[in-house]
């Protein structure tokens, strides 16, 4: 494998990626922003995640499980500095989660590209679109935290709904 792997330029956006390339290293860590699609684009793994949402999408949720106690904690303590990162790793997630129950790429990490290409897309949360710019737009804030955490509930409710087409 490369030590260095290629970011697809649709997802080297602030404030997922300030740069176009990344540690292969990094890349193998639970949480680092469009993991999957940057370790596909690069070779690295055979499966594109959009092509089997049934396998792929539920890790993102078990993560975001996981990840959603630390964001408690963190605003509980009011501590919004190390809530950040964990917020921007979970908002990638939730692009993700949203592109590839619709069998998509995700878009981009803009949240202006990601809803143009949303109103395609047939199961989507209501008015994701704003949401996602203002979750992107102040990443660290309690009530950003409170939108993404609705969107997580509002898509695991879609996805439910994906499960049930995939399989008949």
């Amino acid at each position: 494998m490369h030590d260095k792997l290629m970011i697809p330029t649709r997802l080297a956006v602030p404030p997922f990626y300030h740069q176009y390339t990344v540690d292969a290293s990094f890349l193998h860590e639970k949480g680092a922003p469009f993991r999957e699609e940057i370790l596909w684009e690069n070779g690295c793994i055979d499966e594109a995640p959009w092509n089997n949402p049934l396998t792929f999408v539920p890790t993102l949720f078990e993560e975001w499980e996981e990840r959603l106690n630390v964001l408690e904690t963190c605003y509980a303590k009011r501590d919004s500095a190390a809530a950040q990162p964990v917020m921007i790793e979970q908002t990638a997630a939730l692009l993700s989660v949203l592109s590839w129950m619709n069998r998509c790429r995700v878009p981009g990490g803009d949240p202006d590209v990601f809803t143009a290409a949303a109103a395609d897309m047939r199961r989507m949360p209501s008015n994701v679109g704003g949401r996602l710019s203002f979750i992107v737009g102040r990443p660290s804030h309690h009530h950003s935290f409170m939108q993404l955490r609705s969107l997580f509930v509002e898509s695991r409710k879609q996805f439910a709904l994906v499960k049930i087409e995939e399989k008949k």
